[in-house]
């Protein structure tokens, strides 16, 4: 679920709340009037009274269903294909997209240096993960094995995701499906397998 559909579901939610709460704080000063049995100021009291109460118990069910939904939403991948990340390459003014391991950010704020005729270009609509610590950009840099590399050349990779990851400008965008990431956003085997050797050098017990 995207920032502005999360804000306005909660926009509508906080609506719904207030709306909730004058229905509440009528209907029960109505009754106390009605009955007779207290006083106007009496009924407000009774009304506050019933408003914090029921009140409380909405918040709690909307908090049930809000985290229910955003859970949902958030397990639920995007996931877009090479064909989609070949056309951000930074043309017409375009934005620029580049995927790491099967993770792609927007680095269109570093046109100076993703974009067309730049220095970075080579990375930008396409998966490079290997030539990010070969040096090799070109397309049999693109080609490399991943499985031929050792777990060190392979935890490099780490501080670069990092740096895509935390960097003040450049967001995370999807998953790519292909080499890491399936359809449905799951990690492949091979991917499985690059994850297991740079947390053996992490752990001190390289495979």
């Amino acid at each position: 679920m995207s920032s502005t559909i999360r804000n306005l579901f909660l926009k509508f939610l906080l609506l719904l709340i207030l709306c909730s709460a004058f229905f509440i704080w009528s209907n029960t000063t109505e009754e106390c009037k009605h009955e007779g049995c207290l006083n106007p100021d009496q009924a407000h009291v009774v009304a506050a009274k019933e408003l914090v109460s029921k009140t409380g118990q909405l918040l709690g069910q909307v908090y049930d269903v809000a985290s229910d939904l955003f859970k949902w939403s958030n397990t639920q991948a995007r996931v877009i294909s090479t064909e989609e990340l070949a056309s951000k390459t930074g043309k017409n003014d375009g934005q620029i997209w580049l995927s790491l391991l099967g993770q792609v950010y927007n680095v269109t704020s570093g046109r100076d240096f993703y974009g067309p005729d730049r220095s970075y270009n080579f990375f930008a609509g396409k998966d490079a993960s290997p030539t990010f610590f070969t040096g090799v950009f070109n397309d049999e840099g693109l080609k490399a094995d991943m499985r031929s590399f050792s777990p060190k050349d392979l935890q490099s990779l780490e501080v670069w995701i990092k740096f895509y990851a935390e960097h003040d400008s450049y967001n995370y965008v999807a998953l790519l499906k292909g080499d890491y990431y399936d359809a449905k956003g799951n990690p492949t085997p091979l991917l499985n397998e690059i994850t297991q050797k740079i947390a053996s050098v992490d752990e001190g017990q390289e495979l």
